[in-house]
C-alpha cells in the first residue's frame, strides 16, 4: 500500500522476490539484511511521502518514481494483473502494460 492506496498484491514471497512496482521493489531492496553494507548506505524510496491532506492527482507515488511519465501524473493507474500480481503502475518492472 502506498498514501492508503493497494500498488501491488499477489503472493508475498513473489512480491518480495519479484517486485513489479517501484515503490514495492524500493521497499524490498531496502529491507533486506545485509553484513556487507551499513544501515547508512541501505538503498531508500526517494523523496518524501504525499500530504495527505491534500488531494492526489493522478499516482501518488510519482513524485518519488524514476519511472514517471506524464499518463503518470495525469491520471490513477488500474490495479491490472502483472504476472502473478496484480499492480497499479503505468510503467510495472517487468515491462509489460
Amino acid at each position: 500500500m502506498y498514501a492508503g492506496k493497494v500498488v501491488e498484491s499477489g503472493p508475498a514471497r513473489s512480491v518480495f522476490d519479484s517486485a513489479r512496482h517501484p515503490y514495492s521493489a524500493g521497499l524490498s531492496w531496502s529491507s533486506r539484511p545485509s553484513a556487507r553494507r551499513s544501515r547508512a548506505t541501505d538503498p531508500e524510496v526517494p523523496g518524501d511521502p504525499p500530504d495527505l491532506t491534500e488531494q492526489i492527482v493522478g499516482c501518488a507515488f510519482a513524485p518519488r518514481c524514476a519511472r514517471a511519465s506524464a499518463e503518470c501524473t495525469a491520471a490513477e493507474p488500474p490495479l491490472d494483473t502483472v504476472g502473478p500480481h496484480e499492480v497499479a503502475c503505468f510503467h510495472p518492472l517487468d515491462g509489460t502494460r
